[in-house]
């Protein structure tokens, strides 16, 4: 199993050129990962939000992954000690997705006292470890953005973001005793189309759990509280949510026989949800009224059975699994849900791995990313399921060089895919089914993967790799006519909103002499379709309904095209030095240093005119390329260990 494993999983060098020096955005490196917009920390695997991909942390799903939501990963960079990317059909244990899970393994104590100083463009923190007499070990480490922070001073907004995580583990009868704590504080001022917008994001988890070889037993909790403000010059509105949770699993390794073992468990969680709005309004007697409203939605209940038959037969290793959730919303009817899946794995010769894999998975409506306070809410609107199909083919020519093919296929059964960026988001986040119900909608994912890899301990390592991805939707929109006003729905198969059909990537990272380490890393990818939210929505000449002139009305879902192909290239160079006891540490990690934006669309006109020209109506329709507005980000820093 120890052969299987590692060509199954996909570890990434936590070097990896762009990632700003935080081992968690290694995950862009992958074959398979496409980002929603390229700079942001928000990745979609296989055609899926990024909602879909779960990050955990020493067995803990991580609610809040980034800051703000798409900024800096939530972990200091001194935890991390490996990256890995899991199979598309994953085991039983992990329920409640529909995606990839990403795992974030933590640095094992060394012994004795050891610390990490880290201070670069984006952030200061502080890690510190300590192993006790008696098996105790202590890590923790805090963390600031400061220059975020002083942006507010040069521009209109302000960006505080902040993190902690304290881990202590003790020995206790054959086991070992955990506990967790990671906690998150962010808050976002900005003018949005000279809108101001506040946002507050804060989430703190806390985790128990006793692990032995065949047991584990665990207790949590996790208090998450989500702001959003908009003051506009007649009215102000304000949503806010907060979510408490307490959840507790168990899990168990069964031994039958030297061909056949198990694994059985059970997890639940309890969620009690309080979700607010406040409209203000400014009355033309210079007075003001506000409207409020409080829902507390009571304690909503999503609980697990699983179990889990490891057979091996000659080269044949194969895996047979159940898993049943029950969904209960606090305010509406319970539904339940099974998730068969099956595993079946083969050696061919000592170099070679073919696995195939088939699996149903469920999950909560998702918000493009993970929202906590919002996803529960929406569960009064059913779950997401889908049915896939995986075949991946390993080769390791030697020790050092490998070679990955992966295809994939996804039958999306029920869909209810919702983003921040639609323009009725307001209302979704009240929860008014009408404006839900459009979003609800079927699919199918399909692709794959090609990747050749060679690494050499003490040289560095390269790869190259290609994926295609086609994910699509049977969605409900409104159809416009050429005046732009609407003329009734219409259900049809529509890309999904994010999809990035072709990827080509290329990197490296290199070992020099004197603890110099050099790597680059080429991107190239073809855009997703202009359907408006991160990306231009695609227009087309039509005529104004009331003066007959020419003006730009949205092109219909199905008739879109796409935004243009990008490169992008990062770039990462680093010096050690070694004067006992410190170590120190140099680098310079550049996201995006090619000289062109990603294209995001065209901007849509008018050209100006004349009062005479006015006054005749004559209208000159024009357009103009649109890039990402997100500029390449240098990120200097120094990281000095004791």
């Amino acid at each position: 199993m120890i052969f299987v494993l590692g060509l199954v999983l996909c570890q990434l060098p936590l070097d990896t050129p762009g990632s700003w020096g935080e081992p968690a955005r290694a995950v862009f490196l992958d074959a398979s990962a496409r980002p929603i917009l390229s700079g942001l920390n928000a990745v979609s695997f296989d055609g899926l939000p990024p909602a879909s991909t779960t990050f955990t942390f020493d067995g803990v799903v991580l609610k809040t992954p980034a800051h703000a939501l798409f900024g800096p990963s939530t972990l200091h960079p001194a935890w991390i000690s490996a990256v890995e990317v899991g199979p598309g059909v994953d085991g039983v244990q992990r329920g409640r997705s529909l995606g990839r899970n990403v795992t974030l393994l933590p640095r094992q104590p060394a012994g004795g006292l050891h610390a990490v100083a880290r201070i670069d463009v984006l952030q200061t923190g502080l890690y510190v470890e300590h192993r006790l007499e008696r098996g105790t070990t202590l890590q923790g480490a805090v963390r600031f953005f400061p220059i975020a922070a002083l942006a507010g001073l040069f521009i209109k907004g302000s960006l505080l973001l902040g993190d902690y995580q304290l881990r202590v583990t003790h020995p206790v009868a054959s086991g070992e005793l955990r506990l967790l704590a990671v906690g998150v504080l962010d808050s976002v001022a900005l003018f949005v189309s000279g809108i101001p917008v506040a946002a507050r994001l804060q989430g703190h988890q806390v985790d128990l759990r006793w692990r032995s070889q065949t047991l584990e037993l665990g207790v949590g909790g996790s208090v998450s509280a989500l702001g959003l403000t908009l003051n506009g010059e007649t009215a102000k509105n304000a949503i806010d949510g907060e979510e408490d949770a307490l959840n507790a699993r168990a899990k168990t390794h069964l031994t039958f026989s030297s061909h056949a073992t198990g694994t059985l468990g059970a997890d639940v969680e309890l969620r009690r949800l309080v979700l607010s709005r406040a409209t203000t309004l400014q009355l033309p007697d210079a007075t003001s009224a506000t409207d409020r409203t409080r829902r507390e939605l009571g304690v909503a209940v999503v609980a697990g059975l699983f179990g889990e038959l490891q057979l091996t037969e000659g080269e044949w290793v194969t895996t047979l699994g159940l898993r049943g959730d029950v969904w209960k919303p606090a305010d509406a009817p319970a539904y339940a849900t099974a998730d068969p899946r099956i595993t079946t794995q083969r050696h061919l010769t000592s170099r070679g791995l073919l696995e195939l894999a088939l699996g149903v998975m469920h999950q909560a409506p998702s918000w493009l990313v993970g929202v906590p306070v919002l996803e529960t809410a929406a569960l009064r609107y059913g779950v997401q399921e889908a049915a896939r199909a995986d075949a991946r083919f390993t080769w390791k020519n030697s020790r050092y060089e490998s070679l990955d093919a992966h295809v994939f296929g996804t039958a999306l059964l029920r869909t209810l895919e919702m983003s921040p960026f639609d323009e009725n988001f307001l209302q979704l986040a009240n929860l008014t089914e009408e404006d839900v119900a459009k979003k609800r909608s079927s699919g199918w994912a399909a692709g794959g993967e090609l990747r050749y890899r060679v690494s050499r301990p003490g040289t560095g390592w390269a790869e190259v790799s290609y994926g295609l991805q086609q994910s699509w939707r049977h969605a409900t929109f409104t159809r416009s006519g050429v005046d732009g006003l609407p003329i009734g729905e219409a259900q049809a198969w529509v890309p999904w909103q994010h999809q990035q059909t072709h990827a080509v990537r290329g990197a490296f990272g290199l070992e020099l002499p004197r603890s110099w380490k050099v790597g680059l890393a080429v991107t190239v990818m073809s855009g997703p379709p202009l359907v408006g939210g991160l990306f231009s929505q695609h227009q087309q000449p039509g005529v104004d309904p009331l003066r007959g002139t020419p003006r730009w009305v949205p092109k219909d879902r199905d008739q879109v095209s796409t935004a243009g192909a990008w490169l992008r290239a990062d770039a990462r160079v680093s010096k050690t030095w070694r004067p006992a006891p410190l170590e120190v540490e140099l680098f310079l990690d550049v996201q995006t240093i090619s000289i062109w934006a990603q294209p995001t669309g065209t901007s849509s006109g008018t050209a100006p005119a004349t009062l005479e020209q006015q006054a005749r109506g004559e209208v000159t329709l024009t357009q103009k390329p649109a890039s990402s507005p997100i500029p390449p980000v240098p990120v200097l820093g120094v990281e000095v260990r004791l």
